[in-house]
C-alpha cells in the first residue's frame, strides 16, 4: 500500500503503481483485473487510471484487451450483505431440515421418496454452526433438492412460503455462493 500525497488525477495514480510495481518486482504481463471506486482518476474515459494503464500495456506488448475492470465492487458487496438476510435463509432451511430428519417417520419417509423419484442427490444434511463447510454443504444438498423438499413438504401439509418466493429462493442461491466462495479461501 501506498498513500499519495498531492493530486490523485489518473497519472499520479498510474505513476504510483507502476513505481510500486517495478519496487515489488510484480510483473504486469501477469496483471489479470483491476478493482477501483467510482473517482473520475480511476475511471475517465480519457485519463482515469484504467485507460492509462490500458495504454501503458500496449506501449510494452502486454495484451491489454483481457484486463478485467471492476468497478465500486466493494460498496456493491456492502449493498448486498445488507440487503439479503442471511439469518432467516439459514433459519428456514435448519428448520426445514431439522422437520424432516429430526423426526423419525418424515425422515424415512423422505429418504424413500428420493428413492422413488430415483433423486440424484442423497439425503438432507445437518448443519453445524461452528464450520463453514458444513453451512456450505447443507445449502448445497437443500438446494439441490429443493423441488423435490417442496412436494414432500406439500404431502406433509407443511407451508412453508419461502420455498416459492423467487426473492427468498436468489437469496438461498447468493448465500451459497458466498459461502463456497469463503471455503475456497481457507
Amino acid at each position: 500500500m501506498c498513500s499519495l500525497k498531492g493530486q490523485t488525477r489518473g497519472v499520479d495514480i498510474l505513476n504510483v503503481l507502476l513505481d510500486e510495481c517495478s519496487k515489488t518486482d510484480l510483473d504486469l504481463s501477469k496483471l489479470s483485473g483491476v478493482a477501483t471506486d467510482g473517482a473520475l482518476s480511476m475511471i475517465g474515459v480519457n485519463s482515469g487510471l484504467i485507460t492509462l494503464l490500458k495504454k501503458h500495456l500496449q506501449e510494452k506488448n502486454i495484451n491489454a484487451e483481457d484486463l478485467m475492470h471492476f468497478h465500486c465492487i466493494i460498496h456493491q458487496e456492502a449493498l448486498c450483505s445488507k440487503k439479503i438476510e442471511f439469518q432467516n435463509v439459514m433459519k428456514v432451511v435448519v428448520s426445514t431440515v431439522n422437520f424432516i430428519k429430526s423426526r423419525g417417520l418424515n425422515h424415512r419417509q423422505f429418504k424413500q421418496f428420493l428413492d422413488d423419484i430415483e433423486s440424484e442427490n442423497g439425503d438432507l444434511l445437518y448443519y453445524t454452526e461452528v464450520r463453514w463447510l458444513s453451512r456450505g454443504l447443507t445449502l448445497e444438498r437443500f438446494l439441490n433438492l429443493i423441488e423435490e423438499i417442496g412436494i414432500f413438504l406439500a404431502e406433509k401439509q407443511r407451508d412453508v412460503p419461502e420455498l416459492q418466493n423467487p426473492d427468498w429462493l436468489c437469496n438461498l442461491a447468493f448465500y451459497l455462493i458466498r459461502v463456497l466462495q469463503i471455503i475456497s479461501m481457507s
